[in-house]
């Protein structure tokens, strides 16, 4: 696996092995997890440093993104990605639903 991210060093670059057969639960459902993870990271990510009118476009993405977690969320879910959910459709969506609790969440 090939990694490229920005650090608090700048710009990075990491191959890393891993060994599917070692990863607790199916493969496809911890990528599917840490898929999600970094797509959360990801969309934090944009949504720090916004104006004032530019949260009705945040709130919108966090709407679609909240709708797209569901749908991959099946009743009786892993525990894990249920979370993940919760946090997004709770913490993240009221951040951006009012301007003084955006300033508040540390944008």
């Amino acid at each position: 696996l090939h990694l490229d991210f920005d650090g608090p060093s700048g710009s990075q670059s990491h191959e890393v092995d891993v060994d599917l057969q070692r990863l607790p639960g199916s493969p496809s459902e911890e990528c599917s997890l840490q898929s999600w993870r970094l797509q959360v990271v990801e969309m934090t990510q944009k949504l720090l440093g916004l104006k004032e009118e530019e949260l009705p476009a945040a709130q919108q993405r966090v709407e679609d993104f909240v709708c797209s977690l569901r749908s991959a969320t099946t009743a009786g879910a892993d525990e894990p990605l249920s979370a993940l959910l919760e946090d997004v459709d709770g913490q993240v969506r009221e951040a951006v639903s009012r301007q003084d609790w955006y300033q508040s969440w540390g944008a």
